[in-house]
């Protein structure tokens, strides 16, 4: 038993003298590694680089500070958006008894070019992170909005209802009816629609970095896209008293046609992005605020395209279709496109919750402009020469020099709310 215990003491004796500063010193000795330094915790669970949303690489607890390795976040989440509406209001469909011809006693506006769009949903997702030790980092984001639209339908009526224009050869109001009492039965549908998606690659630089609060200085650059549509269908069925035409050839009683109105507008922007972003956290809870801007160019190209279709009846066989419809008739029809400066600012603020060391979820309010947006309402010329619509019977195309406008611009507004998760690596 002494034996035992006497070993046992100078094993103790050996490893006690190995690990002291002298036995290191001494040629031949075993090399030691370091104790890892401790990071205290708050009582939260998670040391405060665990805390900033998988932002932060350094930490420390009083004087001194911790090296981590490099982390990177992957972000989704669920836009819920509401869109400015289109500001134009130019008549598309009037009725009265001076059939529909503004400015005349007993016209009213039944139609115009406004619109008022439901709330626009969609999805960004994001992935970033610092740059090994260093206060630069990189991220890229994405996001796609789905389809809003906003419609309005008139008829079948008999009801006075004509589509206004301005005669540019009489040069007065004037109005092609699509229904009225004994001539013609008719009907008109205008439907509406946006869509919008976009990316950006921002390198950013760490300037501040705290225990509670961080701020990043953002550049990069920026692409974003919005499409609009306009449409406007209108059908008519010739009765006893009526009289239209379809090419330029009289057609009556029983003839059924429809007249379809296509306008789009798609905008692309590129711009060099600017801004900042700020970071709090307080225990578990964090909120961050975003803001930047990006300044570029918006290209943007509008397309008018329209078409005549004589269903069935009044004297001619049909169906037969014919190029023009009624705002985008032959003169007028076709493609345009211009480049503008525009500017896209765009803010947001989300407040959060760290789960764990490598998850989040937050919650936050997001606004963006693009201050240079074709609008496809905006583009609905009333200037109007009536020998070129295939539904009168001086219709023709000869000598014809199209006359494509220039593009009209407006602006977009989307606001709306933001729900998603963060996962730190």
């Amino acid at each position: 038993m002494k034996k035992i215990v006497l070993g046992a003491s100078t094993a103790l004796a050996a490893m006690t003298f190995l690990g002291s500063p002298a036995a290191a010193q001494m040629p031949g000795a075993m090399p030691t590694q370091s104790p890892a330094p401790v990071v205290m915790s708050d009582g939260t669970g998670m040391s405060p680089v665990e805390q900033t949303g998988g932002f932060s690489t350094l930490t420390g607890t009083g004087s001194g500070r911790v090296e981590t390795p490099t982390r990177v976040y992957t972000e989704a989440s669920y836009l819920l958006m509401f869109a400015s509406d289109g500001k134009s209001q130019t008549p598309i469909a009037t009725g009265g008894p001076s059939n529909g011809v503004i400015g005349r006693p007993g016209t009213t506006s039944l139609l115009d070019t406004s619109t008022s769009y439901n709330t626009l949903s969609g999805f960004k997702v994001g992935v970033g992170g610092l740059i090994g030790a260093t206060s630069l980092g990189f991220e890229v984001n994405a996001m796609v909005f789905g389809r809003t639209s906003d419609g309005t339908k008139l008829g079948p009526t008999s009801s006075p209802l004509a589509r206004p224009f301005f005669d540019t050869v009489a040069k007065r109001e004037s109005s092609i009816v699509i229904a009225s009492p004994g001539a013609f039965t008719g009907a008109l549908d205008v439907q509406s629609s946006l869509t919008a998606w976009g990316a950006e690659a921002n390198p950013f630089f760490r300037l501040v970095q705290g225990n509670s609060v961080n701020f990043d200085l953002i550049t990069g650059f920026r692409y974003f896209a919005a499409n609009e549509r306009f449409d406007v269908f209108d059908a008519r069925t010739v009765q006893a008293g009526g009289v239209t035409a379809f090419n330029g050839i009289g057609v009556g009683n029983g003839a059924s046609l429809l007249v379809q109105d296509r306008i789009s507008a798609r905008n692309q922007f590129y711009g060099a992005n600017i801004g900042g972003r700020i970071g709090y956290s307080s225990g578990a809870w964090f909120i961050d605020g975003t803001a930047k801007v990006a300044i570029g160019g918006v290209h943007q190209i509008v397309t008018l395209d329209g078409t005549t279709t004589l269903v069935s009846g009044g004297g001619l066989v049909g169906p037969a279709t014919t190029p023009g419809g009624f705002l985008t008739n032959v003169a007028n029809g076709g493609r345009t496109s211009e480049n503008r400066f525009a500017v896209l600012p765009e803010a947001n603020i989300q407040l959060g919750y760290q789960l764990t060391s490598w998850a989040n979820v937050f919650a936050g309010y997001q606004v963006l402009y693009l201050s240079n947006m074709a609008r496809a309402g905006d583009q609905v010329d009333r200037n109007i020469n009536p020998n070129r619509l295939p539904t009168v019977n001086t219709f023709n195309t000869r000598g014809l020099v199209s006359t494509a406008a220039t593009t009209d611009s407006g602006d977009l507004f989307l606001h709306g709310f933001n729900f998603g998760f963060t996962l730190t690596y």
